[in-house]
C-alpha cells in the first residue's frame, strides 16, 4: 500500500482546479453556476450526520461566500480524519482495531510544493518502489 503525503496547500490547489476551475459556470457571468453550488451543497448536506450543523453550515456559508479555498481546507479535515481511521482498518470499519496485512509505503512530496505533479509524483513512487 502507497500512502502519499502531499502538503495542505498543493491538496486544497488540487480541490480548487478539480471543482471550480472544471465546476459549471455562468454563461453571462463566468462564475461557478447556481446549479453547481446548489450540487455542492446537497454533497455537504448529505453529510450533516456525520459531520454534524455546525460543520455543515460552516462548509455551506464558505460555498455563498465563494471561499472556496477554505472550504476546501474545511473539506479535507473531514475526509482526511475518515481516511486515517480506514487505513488503520483492515476491514475499512473504520474501528481502528484492525491491522493491514500489507506493508505501508510512505511517499512525501516536496513540503514546499503547492501544486502537484502527477508526472514526479509517479517518478517518487516508483523511485520508493525501486
Amino acid at each position: 500500500m502507497i500512502f502519499e503525503q502531499v502538503p495542505k496547500q498543493a491538496r486544497i490547489n488540487v480541490l480548487l482546479h478539480d471543482y471550480t476551475v472544471v465546476g459549471d459556470k455562468d454563461e453571462v457571468t463566468g462564475k461557478l453556476s447556481l446549479k453547481w453550488k446548489e450540487r455542492m451543497k446537497s454533497g455537504v448536506r448529505s453529510l450533516n450526520k456525520r459531520i454534524g450543523n455546525v460543520k455543515m453550515n460552516q462548509l455551506i456559508q464558505e460555498l455563498d461566500d465563494e471561499n472556496y479555498a477554505a472550504f476546501a481546507e474545511t473539506a479535507l479535515t473531514y475526509y482526511d480524519g475518515l481516511y486515517e481511521k480506514h487505513i488503520k482498518n483492515a476491514t475499512g470499519s473504520g474501528n481502528g482495531v484492525g491491522e493491514r496485512i500489507s506493508q505501508m509505503i510512505d511517499v512525501v512530496v516536496d513540503e514546499h510544493c503547492v501544486d502537484v505533479d502527477g508526472v514526479a509524483v509517479g517518478q517518487q513512487i516508483l523511485d520508493v518502489l525501486r
